[in-house]
């Protein structure tokens, strides 16, 4: 009977030792997995630091944007005023000289 009680604590042994194997196999897995976690984690940090800087460079170029065409704008509008000015400036020299014209036709042609 003695025999029999340590061929059974033999094999509760073996399977503990097959479970402690086990054991450690999932212990390593588990270390690998933290670790690619881990990676993750960073990456996602990565990401969200490029996401962040992504923002900030369209909301520059949204306001810059914004700037700009009301810059273009001004721009635009001071040469259509100075086309404007330039042409009630010909008007005018039309309109003088037309005048003259008139008058000298008169003197040249009295009715």
């Amino acid at each position: 009977m003695e025999k029999k009680i340590f061929e059974l604590l033999g094999k509760m042994q073996e399977q503990m030792n097959g479970m402690q194997g086990q054991m450690n196999g999932m212990q390593g897995q588990m270390t690998e997995m933290q670790g690619q976690i881990n990676g993750l984690q960073g990456q996602v940090n990565e990401m969200q630091s490029d996401i962040s800087s992504i923002k900030g460079s369209v909301e520059r170029i949204e306001t810059h944007q914004n700037e700009d065409v009301i810059a273009i704008l001004q721009t635009v509008n001071n040469k259509v005023d100075t086309i404007v000015q330039r042409q009630d400036e010909a008007d005018n020299v039309i309109d003088v000289l037309a005048a003259r014209t008139i008058r000298l036709e008169a003197k040249r042609n009295p009715h």
